[in-house]
């Protein structure tokens, strides 16, 4: 089979915000500021409130390793050319 007709998902890169958390007792002077992240994967599905990304998929839609991000969180969003 040509690798020309294997149909590719799109490639998207993010800048989000992310949760912070912490478990066990804490004192007031830990910074629990939300942390900025960079993800680039490969556009599996896509909703109105959430994107999900994963980072290998193949050619019959089979996918491993996905990251589910809400799209509140995410600050930058651009297509990748590869």
């Amino acid at each position: 089979m040509s690798t020309n007709s294997i149909q590719k998902p799109k490639t998207i890169y993010l800048e989000w915000m992310d949760a912070c958390s912490a478990s066990g007792w804490q004192n007031f002077s830990v910074d629990s500021s939300p942390v900025p992240l960079f993800t680039v994967g490969f556009l599996i599905k896509e909703e109105k409130d959430y994107i999900t990304l994963s980072t290998t998929t193949d050619k019959m839609g089979q996918f491993n390793g996905y990251m589910t991000v809400p799209k509140a969180w995410i600050k930058k969003r651009r297509n990748v050319k590869v």
